[in-house]
């Protein structure tokens, strides 16, 4: 008989590209993963570079999924990531190689699970810190329903500073059921992991015995081969003794877990071991293991902040193009001014130093700006407690995540009448995050808070000027604007307050525009001009409290009113003046009752009829 096995492609030699289920890595030899983690690390920089995303949380988390996959059987085993901006080698690994390229686009892959994308993918999770309760979740319905898989929760340190893991660890412990929470610790979040959560895995990695004695064991237990699963078991008795010995009260182990770690994130054979081990095992585990954010690509590793989630940029060189002034610098730019100014005005981050542009006061004012970690809720009620002490807090948080305050915003803020100012970014339409970013509720939901005022500027001068007059009014305040270049403004603005102001004179239709659509507006009203459509042009300013009798002016005498807002319609600014002018033919343009999919800025305005051509054809079909 021939020998044929030369025609063969042997596991071991397998490609990433020709990698069409996760099942095929349990062929493959533990030395060869490591060449599969370059592979997925390849693909990962050359496409993040060309399309944008998560960079250096999924360059860290290479190994770990890898070896997740070769141990347990997904889907019908659960992973659950936390934030899930960490599923790029996930994906790659489970059969979505050629889509890859289509990462963050329009009708492409998305840059976190997807569950309609595939069955490896099991939840949206966009947000951090709610992956463990989604896990409770599987695990008491897998023994409800009598089954037998197994659950693992990846939760990175920085997600544990929000209070949901720690009532998820809390419940989890307490059940007594058979689950696995993996944490992830490579001591950031997006901005540096921060407060006594950090301190303690800090103390985890730097006891020095502990730490020089388990290197040790796991550099020995890695090299074992074969019998590395066998050993890891003495291996983990061996340490629980050390542990006991010589890091006392055990966190975790208090809430119920028992807790085996650190290890090395980046060795897939150490790795392989425990999990098969730890697969047997019965009741609530936590693995810790010790990661390195943006391994693999020095520009990465050396920035990892920056690198987190990035726009194109050179693979060679690590340099991304220059851009416009955003909105987000332009807040920072004025609230670093008005600090100068006012040593009572304090800056409040959730993990988004940077994101939100306090960079820039934090390298002035580092004292006063206050980085709590991804704990939302506690940013609003904190900042409640400063304005009670005497200063001027505000809140700078991206719109998806503001919503994670909806009670601390009613309870500690409205009720106290607390003079809180709210900076608001990427509200509206979100390019490139897709459905769990988008920004396109607050208008709707801050407008039933009493006492709250809300603003949302056209141009970089109103944004300015409406950050000087929030903390002056002392009261809740929030400002909102998208993730976007700023609208510069050819003259400063003046904001009056509770005022709108007209732009553009026109007999036959008034449009009433709130926010960073300006430019559409007032595109839309010259497009119609030419063709005998006069609009006249309202800039609100304020979508609580509506200027009325600006509105009402200008729409005496008009056939039609269109109102446009970079947000859902229902509930919005536009609503409110169609229910008022019951008199008047009044169109609402905004987000439909849906949450938007990814796509860039440009083609999401356009899907809601939120540039010049669609506001001008909705205007055209109406008047």
């Amino acid at each position: 008989m021939k020998n044929i096995s030369t025609s063969v492609i042997s596991c071991d030699e397998m490609k990433l590209e020709e990698l069409k289920s996760p099942a095929q890595l349990k062929e493959i030899t533990n030395g060869k993963l490591d060449s599969l983690a370059k592979e997925i690390r390849q693909k990962i920089i050359k496409t993040v570079a060309e399309t944008g995303g998560h960079l250096a949380s999924n360059l860290g988390i290479t190994e770990l999924t890898i070896a997740l996959h070769k141990v347990y059987d997904s889907p019908a085993d659960k992973f659950i990531f936390d934030v899930g901006h960490q599923c790029y080698p996930h994906k790659l690994l489970t059969g979505r190689y050629e889509m890859f390229d289509t990462l963050r686009k329009t009708g492409g892959m998305s840059g976190y699970p997807h569950p309609s994308e595939s069955p490896h993918d099991h939840y949206h999770t966009g947000h951090a810190s709610t992956a463990l309760s989604l896990a409770a979740g599987e695990v008491l319905g897998r023994k409800l329903k009598g089954k037998n898989h197994h659950v693992v929760g990846i939760v990175g340190d920085g997600s544990l500073t929000g209070g949901e893991s720690f009532e998820a660890l809390n419940h989890l412990g307490s059940l007594g059921e058979n689950v696995l929470v993996i944490l992830n610790d490579n001591q950031m979040s997006i901005s540096p992991s921060v407060g006594a959560l950090s301190l303690l895995t800090n103390k985890f990695r730097a006891s020095l015995t502990y730490r020089a004695v388990s290197r040790n064991i796991g550099n020995f237990l890695s090299k074992l081969g074969g019998f590395g699963e066998w050993v890891v078991g003495v291996g983990i008795r061996i340490k629980s003794a050390l542990k006991r010995i010589l890091m006392k009260n055990q966190y975790f182990e208090q809430l119920g877990f028992r807790y085996y770690g650190p290890i090395d994130g980046h060795n897939i054979g150490l790795m392989v071991a425990f999990l098969k081990r730890i697969k047997k095992m019965k009741g609530p585990i936590l693995l810790h293991i010790i990661t390195k954010k943006g391994k693999g690509y020095k520009y990465a590793e050396d920035g990892p902040t920056e690198f987190h989630g990035t726009p194109p940029f050179e693979k060679g060189n690590g340099h991304k193009a220059k851009s416009s002034r955003s909105y987000s610098k332009v807040f920072g730019e004025s609230l670093a001014a008005l600090m100068e100014k006012d040593d009572r005005i304090v800056a409040i981050s959730s993990a988004m130093v940077e994101g939100t542009g306090l960079s820039i006061p934090k390298s002035k004012f580092p004292k006063r700006v206050i980085d709590v970690g991804i704990a939302e809720p506690h940013s609003v009620s904190l900042a409640c407690g400063l304005a009670s002490a005497g200063m001027k807090p505000v809140v700078a948080l991206y719109s998806t995540f503001l919503q994670r305050s909806f009670d601390q915003i009613i309870h500690d803020v409205s009720l106290m009448k607390q003079p809180v100012v709210f900076a608001i970014d990427r509200a509206g339409v979100v390019p490139a995050d897709g459905p769990t970013h988008q920004g396109i509720f607050d208008l709707s939901y801050l407008s039933m808070i009493p006492d709250m005022t809300i603003m949302a500027p056209s141009t970089s001068s109103e944004l300015d000027e409406m950050l000087k007059l929030a903390f002056s009014l002392g009261s809740p305040v929030a400002i909102r604007y998208p993730k976007d270049k700023s609208n510069e403004a050819d003259e400063p603005a003046e904001v009056r307050l509770f005022k709108a102001k007209k732009e553009r004179s026109g007999e036959n239709v008034l449009v009433c525009y709130i926010g960073a659509v300006s430019l559409q507006v007032h595109a839309a009203a010259l497009l119609l001009s030419q063709i005998g459509i006069e609009c006249e042009v309202l800039n609100l300013r304020f979508a609580k409290p509506i200027d009325w009798e600006s509105v009402k002016n200008s729409a005496e005498g008009k056939k039609l009113v269109i109102t446009v807002e970079d947000g859902i319609i229902s509930g919005g600014v536009g609503e409110k003046i169609k229910a008022e002018l019951t008199d008047t033919k009044v169109v609402n343009i905004g987000v439909n009752d849906e949450i938007p999919p990814v796509g860039t800025r440009a083609e999401l305005l356009a899907r809601y009829n939120l540039d010049s051509a669609g506001i001008a054809k909705v205007i055209q079909e109406n008047v």
